[in-house]
């Protein structure tokens, strides 16, 4: 990690000191600015789940660092009520996007230059519809870890689980679903 931007974690590239976005890749600062880091889709499942998707896979533990751990607790799991930022990350935000509380918990889809942010409260089951010109179906059984983006036909787009805040300082503008569009 090499800071804090609009309370998201930047990437810091230790060669040439280039400093990314840690969500869209983009280059914030240096002289790699005009240059992007590759994204790719998320999916965030259990280890459950994934045994049931291949179950020769295999699965190795670790304990994260210390600061990791704290860095957590602090923030709390993406279904509390409510976050509790860690130090040093609300002075680093600029004017919050409030068309949803500051710390709803939801997926984040992107594609074809489009974002859409899907708050977990209002996702149950299968949602179908078209973002950036594409078909998409998000899924959500309240049983499972989260919900999940895929295209439909095959493959799945860029979608991130976070919070609203970090979703609307790295993706300005990002509509809502169930929103007024």
């Amino acid at each position: 990690m090499g800071g804090l931007y609009d309370g998201l974690f930047l990437l810091v590239d230790s060669e040439t000191e280039t400093y990314f976005d840690h969500i869209t890749g983009e280059a914030l600062y240096g002289p790699d600015v005009d240059v992007g880091l590759e994204t790719f889709p998320i999916e965030v499942t259990t280890v459950s789940s994934a045994l049931v998707d291949d179950p020769a896979l295999r699965i190795s533990l670790s304990k994260p660092p210390a600061v990791a751990r704290l860095v957590a607790r602090l923030a709390g799991n993406l279904y509390a009520e409510s976050t509790v930022l860690p130090p040093g990350f609300a002075s680093t935000m600029g004017e919050a996007d409030t068309r949803l509380p500051f710390d709803t918990p939801g997926l984040a889809v992107i594609e074809g230059g489009a974002c859409r942010f899907y708050p977990m409260a209002s996702v149950d089951g299968v949602v179908e519809e078209e973002l950036g010109g594409v078909e998409i179906v998000i899924e959500y059984d309240p049983d499972a870890f989260a919900p999940m983006a895929r295209y439909v036909d095959t493959g799945s787009p860029m979608q991130l689980l976070a919070r609203w805040y970090g979703i609307s300082y790295a993706y300005p503008g990002c509509s809502i679903f169930g929103a007024s569009q």
